[in-house]
């Protein structure tokens, strides 16, 4: 992925406001997933996903450098804690 943010003009060096998407079955399960990210200095908002099925949207943001070994450790302890709260990991975006 940041080969492609690459390729429309980002400069990976430089800092960018980076989105970790996780989704959670209830609000309770979201919202103390959402005080566990604050205290990992994720700035968090939490919402009712807009999709068909009834689950909450636990979206983390954390501006930094896209490295990509930064990148894979995130996922991987956001994929640990949100499967500790019972949802799913969908992934990140990079604004450009």
């Amino acid at each position: 992925m940041l080969e492609l943010s690459e390729s429309v003009g980002a400069d990976n060096t430089k800092m960018h406001n980076v989105s970790f998407w996780m989704y959670l079955p209830t609000e309770e399960d979201a919202l103390n997933l959402a005080k566990q990210l604050q205290q990992e200095q994720f700035n968090v908002e939490v919402t009712l996903s807009a999709g068909k099925k009834k689950e909450w949207l636990c979206l983390a943001y954390r501006t930094m450098v896209p490295e990509t070994g930064a990148l894979e450790e995130i996922r991987k302890r956001l994929t640990r804690l949100v499967e500790m709260h019972n949802g799913k990991y969908d992934g990140w975006e990079m604004e450009v």
